[in-house]
């Protein structure tokens, strides 16, 4: 298979459901996700404090840092977008490489829009466009993701997920450990709208690479289902009865509600409370990526045999009661934030597996992607919600401080408090789901 070309897949090496079953074409292909998942995820996940830098630096506070929490939000709320993308292309592999041309537009404009900031004359708009197309750019990677989930699952079989996604995400979790160090050495060494929008310029140039990366994938025909009924089809509109989506959709809310007040501030208290440069950030963030290329493949083999549900029950309440320790570091220092990121190893991309294979597990194979897109605009809104609730409380509790043991607690634990229960409380919804599936809509519910 060629760079551009794609060679037929002969009957013997497909199920009845189209997906492949040729094990030599699946490890190839594995490798192509992983190395995409380095290309595309890197600008989202591969930062570390380096946006609260910027931020920083083009005069913005906790609410402008608190109003960038809001990218995880938005790549999950528009999610939907990639599935309309996909219906319209008739393609995985089409819109997929529309969306990195989409991704790499956007970056540049960020990357002008930072180093645009030293003129006088645009100096007062550089930090809101910085935040604009940063939340543009959030929303193109939530397209990617929900292309690239619908196209695994169009792709693989059901009981070679856990095999397959193991090996992708350990090479992505590797190499966006090597970008991330990157990206830290960058800023601390040029920490300048120079040195800053280079890091978006390697974000440009990593979506056209992808572009051509992702020609060389083997597509499938995507199963499509409509969000609504609308007029006579063939198709089956999503199946909003099921229980099991709503308790799926009740776990990513809490997870993601949890997760993204912590992570919207905790490159802030670092630099703040222990004067952590760009690169001690970075390696920080660091130990977390380690333990996760190792557990992606613990958890791939062994999910596999057992299913997704229970690993994802265990890894979600170790994690949650882990954030406590960022509450812990006001008495015992950074220590148990790196304990945290050990812990933490099992959540990050190994939880993001888990979860997304899960999804996998339980919908069905027509209208995969609409599912996907539909638990995660849930997910959105309420990722959208919470930071930018946390700026505000964060802003409001600027000169907050409370002796407490001998340590003194600031406006940072309190949000850690909140976060950690939160988060605690994603796991009543996987226990409530058990075994059950996402049934396709009934005949009563198709449109004729």
């Amino acid at each position: 298979m060629g760079l551009t070309n794609d060679k037929p897949l002969r009957p013997d090496q497909v199920n009845d459901h189209s997906q492949v079953t040729d094990e030599s074409v699946l490890k190839r292909e594995r490798v192509k996700f992983g190395l995409g998942t380095v290309l595309y995820q890197s600008e989202e996940t591969g930062l570390g404090g380096v946006p609260t830098a910027i931020i920083r630096s083009l005069g913005g506070d906790d609410r402008h840092i608190g109003i960038f929490g809001c990218v995880n939000g938005l790549t999950s709320l528009f999610q939907w977008i990639g599935t309309l993308l996909i219906r319209r292309c008739k393609s995985n592999r089409k819109a997929m490489i529309v969306s990195m041309a989409l991704g790499l537009s956007v970056a540049s404009l960020i990357a002008a829009s930072i180093l645009f900031s030293s003129f006088s004359w645009f100096s007062g708009y550089s930090l809101w466009c910085y935040l604009g197309f940063s939340l543009l750019l959030a929303v193109i990677g939530g397209v990617q993701w929900n292309i690239e989930s619908s196209w695994i699952g169009d792709l693989v079989p059901k009981h070679r997920l856990g095999w397959f996604t193991s090996v992708k995400w350990f090479i992505g979790v590797a190499g966006i450990f090597v970008f991330m160090n990157l990206i830290g050495r960058v800023c601390d060494r040029w920490p300048s709208p120079q040195g800053y929008s280079s890091v978006y310029i390697m974000f440009a140039g990593s979506f056209f690479v992808a572009t051509f990366l992702y020609k060389s994938v083997t597509d499938r025909t995507p199963k499509s289902a409509l969000f609504f009924s609308k007029g006579a089809s063939n198709s089956e509109r999503l199946n909003y009865r099921s229980n099991a989506l709503w308790c799926y959709i009740a776990f990513y809310v809490l997870w993601a509600g949890g997760r993204t007040m912590l992570f919207t501030f905790w490159g802030a208290y670092l630099i703040d409370a222990f004067k952590f440069s760009m690169t001690k950030v970075a390696w920080m963030l660091s130990v977390q990526y380690m333990v996760s290329c190792i557990m992606v493949l613990v958890m791939g083999r062994f999910t596999d045999r057992t299913g997704h549900r229970i690993p994802l029950i265990i890894v979600t309440a170790i994690v949650g009661a882990s954030m406590g320790l960022w509450v812990a570091s006001a008495w015992f220092g950074v220590i148990t934030i790196v304990i945290f990121q050990i812990l933490n190893g099992a959540a990050g991309h190994t939880h993001s597996m888990l979860a997304i294979n899960f999804g996998l597990e339980i919908f069905p194979d027509k209208g995969r992607s609409g599912y996907l897109a539909f638990s995660r605009i849930f997910i959105g809104v309420i990722a959208i919600l919470m930071p930018v609730l946390a700026g505000r409380i964060m802003f409001r509790l600027h000169d907050f401080h409370y002796a407490l043991w001998g340590a003194i607690l600031t406006k940072y634990h309190v949000l850690f408090i909140l976060s950690t229960i939160v988060t605690l409380c994603a796991s009543v919804p996987l226990v409530i789901i058990g075994n059950r599936r996402v049934d396709a809509a009934s005949a009563s519910e198709s449109i004729a």
